[in-house]
């Protein structure tokens, strides 16, 4: 077997870029010069179908339309499931129960605000000023009542439409409005703890009221018996003695009651004068007639309640409420109380 060795003189280039055979005919040469007919479409996406692609991301490769679905289908459970972790938005609550929550509220409010001491004293004050107002009218109508029944007594005997029969008419006026005086201050005293025990001033109650029933009464006895002549000079002498009887009593009532109203202010300004429980200012018992070590141990037994509004500011409702709790007070004791728990509410004020 001979080997020959291709020698590079043995070719010439020629103007394609290739070598050619020196011995290379014309004809030869025309063929390597023609143009290399080009690929078609067709043929080009044959090739590339037929070829893999071996370039592409290791990441895309086997990604088909089932692990698409797949991928698709597991995604979708962990949103559902982070989801429903979340309470506000997996449960919502009802109209109903958002309006029974809110009447729970109000109604846990409502009775927060019934027990605040602020609210029992507006409470208090309402409930008096209706009691006020409901005795002014009863007041009144009694008072138009009794003066009609009055006159005609007073008036027995008397022409009609004379200056006596006229007077008449006043003679109830002036009966109440004595008896009035008299039992709203002392009524109002009582509402500052104050209570005014003086021989007139009990007499200025009574007294009047006497007046009013006899001669409320008189034209209701007999006949025969009113037109006796001892019942008719006693008629004239109860009439007649009107004016006078309530001129009395009113001089010596006033002063004692403007002395209690003063009292009022003394003890606002005056801490010694404190508790005092008549007109003539007479203090309340000395620290020395009060166990001090039992009187704070019972002051913090009524201090809750009487922040709370269950005890008012009074002696009989302090010693009434500690009985209840099964402590026994004096007078002294629970007006010791009372003072104590009067300087707290200032102090906190």
């Amino acid at each position: 077997m001979s080997t020959e060795v291709a020698r590079i003189e043995d070719y010439r280039p020629h103007r394609s870029g290739i070598y050619l055979p020196a011995t290379a005919t014309e004809t030869e040469q025309a063929a390597v010069t023609e143009p290399i007919p080009a690929i078609t479409a067709p043929a080009t996406e044959q090739l590339e179908a037929d070829v893999p692609a071996t370039n592409a991301d290791p990441e895309e490769l086997g990604r088909t339309r089932r692990v698409l679905e797949l991928e698709r289908e597991v995604a979708e459970r962990e949103h559902l499931a982070a989801l429903q972790a979340q309470h506000a938005e997996t449960h919502v609550e009802s109209p109903k129960t958002l309006k029974l929550r809110q009447a729970s509220r109000d109604a846990e409010d409502k009775r927060r605000e019934l027990a605040n001491p602020a609210r029992i004293a507006l409470r208090d004050a309402r409930a008096q000023l209706w009691a006020n107002i409901v005795g002014f009218l009863a007041a009144l109508i009694a008072l138009g009542w009794s003066t009609a029944n009055v006159q005609h007594t007073a008036a027995l005997g008397v022409q009609h439409g004379t200056a006596g029969w006229w007077l008449a008419w006043g003679v109830e006026p002036l009966i109440s409005a004595t008896l009035l005086t008299v039992m709203g201050s002392t009524a109002y005293l009582a509402t500052r703890q104050v209570t005014v025990n003086d021989p007139w001033v009990t007499a200025a109650k009574w007294i009047p009221l006497v007046y009013t029933v006899v001669l409320n009464c008189w034209t209701s006895l007999p006949a025969g018996l009113i037109a006796h002549p001892a019942m008719e000079l006693l008629r004239g002498l109860i009439v007649h003695s009107v004016g006078p009887a309530m001129v009395v009593l009113l001089v010596h009532t006033l002063p004692v009651l403007w002395a209690a109203y003063i009292g009022l202010h003394t003890r606002e300004t005056n801490p010694a004068s404190r508790g005092v429980q008549n007109g003539s200012e007479q203090p309340e018992s000395t620290p020395s007639t009060v166990d001090l070590d039992r009187a704070r141990q019972l002051l913090a037994v009524v201090r809750p309640a009487y922040r709370a509004g269950h005890v008012s500011g009074g002696v009989t409702s302090i010693r009434n409420y500690l009985k209840d709790q099964g402590h026994r007070v004096g007078a002294p004791t629970g007006q010791w109380i009372r003072d104590a728990l009067k300087r707290e509410q200032e102090v906190s004020a």
